[in-house]
């Protein structure tokens, strides 16, 4: 995948410390691969628990039923 965007971010000293301090003790070899991580797979990551969660209380969403040949109109 190419990579051809760029995003600056200004932060304080304390703040890009302490974001390079959480990239190195993560494992992360460099500050734009945990910047990644961070904003895309956790957000990805929250929106399937949140679904899993989802279809735990209201049970898994059903598939509308789709139309066969020889169905008869529905009259409303």
């Amino acid at each position: 995948m190419v990579r051809n965007r760029t995003v600056q971010v200004r932060l304080t000293k304390d703040q890009y410390e302490r974001m390079k301090g959480n990239c190195q003790v993560r494992g992360f070899g460099t500050l734009s691969s945990f910047i990644r991580f961070v904003t895309l797979e956790q957000d990805l990551a929250l929106q399937q628990k949140v679904h899993e969660m989802h279809e735990f209380l209201l049970g898994p969403k059903k598939e509308p039923r789709k139309k066969r040949l020889g169905d008869a109109p529905r009259k409303f």
